[in-house]
Parts: C-alpha cells; sequence; structure tokens
C-alpha cells in the first residue's frame, strides 16, 4: 500500500507531506507465517514565520522547507499460518536511522 497525508495547519501558509510505502511481505514456515512489513516514509515540511514578538524577545523570520526519507520501521509478526476466526499476532517493531534531515538533530517525525 501507498498512503499519502498533507496538512494545510502551519502557521503562515505553511504545509507538512508524508509519503510512505508499506510493502507487506508474509512467509510461511510449516505452521506459522511471519508477516513482515516494513513503513518507509519520504517527508516534506514547507514552514514560514514571519517573526513573533515574545515580549523582550523577537524571534526572527524562519523559512524552513526540508525533504527527505525518513527512519525506516521494520514490523514483524508471528501468527498461526491458519488462522481460526480471530487472527492474532506477536512479534516486535524496529526502528532503522535512514532520515536524511542533512543536520545532527532529529529527523523529521510524523506520527501515524
Amino acid at each position: 500500500p501507498i498512503e499519502y497525508w498533507h496538512h494545510d495547519g502551519i502557521a503562515d501558509d505553511g504545509s507538512a507531506d508524508a509519503l510512505m510505502l508499506k510493502p507487506v511481505y508474509p512467509a510461511t514456515i510449516g505452521d506459522i507465517t511471519l508477516i513482515n512489513r516494513f513503513i518507509i516514509p519520504y517527508l516534506g515540511v514547507d514552514a514560514n514565520s514571519s517573526g513573533e514578538d515574545l515580549g523582550d524577545i523577537t524571534t526572527p523570520p524562519l523559512a524552513v522547507n526540508e525533504s527527505g526519507f525518513g527512519n525506516i520501521q521494520y514490523q514483524g509478526f508471528l501468527t498461526p499460518a491458519a488462522p481460526g476466526d480471530i487472527i492474532w499476532g506477536l512479534g516486535a517493531v524496529f526502528e532503522l536511522p535512514t532520515n536524511t534531515s542533512g543536520h545532527d538533530g532529529p529527523a523529521l517525525l510524523f506520527l501515524v
């Protein structure tokens, strides 16, 4: 699946976009299926700030226009190969530091 999000709610006519690829690869091993799922995000932020007056401190105007890959997330779940009426699974989630933020700070982060 492919998922796209757009958000126009950033001040001063700013916006944010997220395009996420979410491939799923099941692999059956005997009576158990391992469901491998990846979330691969490409993110973009276009934020403008005209500068704010905080009493004695005036913040400078900002124009942030960044885009790049976010951290890739791997999800692996074990589930019965022949599920009954209820499908259940147990697994773990790992986040790989693959962002292209261009600085040492945290990557762009969208919680979905």
